[in-house]
């Protein structure tokens, strides 16, 4: 799930997120049941997702009620990521921005190599 609000970090750690420490934009909060919230806040974008559907629904309820939030519906691209969602699980790839990078270097006519 993506969207779009000007959520604080200081929010997130108020209630119960903790702040990775290897990723500073990463939040992540579990429960007694080993539920898990995974939350990406990124300028005004935040991506999260959780264990379980119920969680979801909570969370998007809570964040709503605090702040101002377009719901950008699943994420389909992100910061130079393409995320495409199948039946058999969400693939990530980066094809767009590379290829965007050989278009403005005019390198797009290159052959391609097969590895």
């Amino acid at each position: 799930m993506k969207t779009r609000c000007h959520v604080k970090d200081t929010y997130l750690l108020e209630h119960g997120f903790r702040k990775c420490p290897y990723e500073h934009t990463l939040y992540i909060k579990s429960n007694t049941n080993i539920d898990i919230i995974v939350v990406y806040l990124y300028v005004d974008d935040l991506i999260f997702t959780m264990s379980c559907e119920k969680m979801i629904v909570e969370f998007k309820d809570v964040i709503t009620s605090q702040f101002e939030i377009t719901n950008l519906g699943l994420m389909s691209y992100f910061l130079g990521l393409e995320v495409k969602h199948a039946n058999d699980g969400i693939f990530i790839s980066i094809q767009k921005y590379a290829n965007d990078i050989l278009n403005r270097l005019k390198l797009e006519m290159l052959k391609r190599i097969q590895t």
